[in-house]
């Protein structure tokens, strides 16, 4: 668990998710307990980059965070050229 400072800490769960507490400290009570799904993770991440939230910035959060490739796009369809023979 990280403490960002003001009663703030952040903690990534065993399944990517990550657990945002406010007000936890010592002996105290939690104010507000958060579970971000990987991809809110990954988008806040993205958003407060400097290179903002386009979806390869966000694919990139995601991967740093599960240690994953981002999914490969489609393959382009292209219609096969017809084949000539040799005459």
């Amino acid at each position: 668990m990280i403490h960002v400072g003001n009663g703030v800490y952040f903690e990534r769960q065993a399944d990517g998710r990550v657990r945002v507490l406010t007000g936890q400290t010592p002996g105290a009570a939690i104010v507000c307990e958060v579970l971000l799904p990987v991809d809110a993770w990954a988008l806040t991440v993205a958003q407060m980059s400097e290179r903002g939230e386009a979806p390869e910035v966000v694919a990139e959060a995601r991967t740093l965070h599960t240690k994953s490739k981002p999914p490969a796009p489609a393959p382009a369809i292209q219609a096969a050229a017809p084949k000539r023979g040799r005459r």
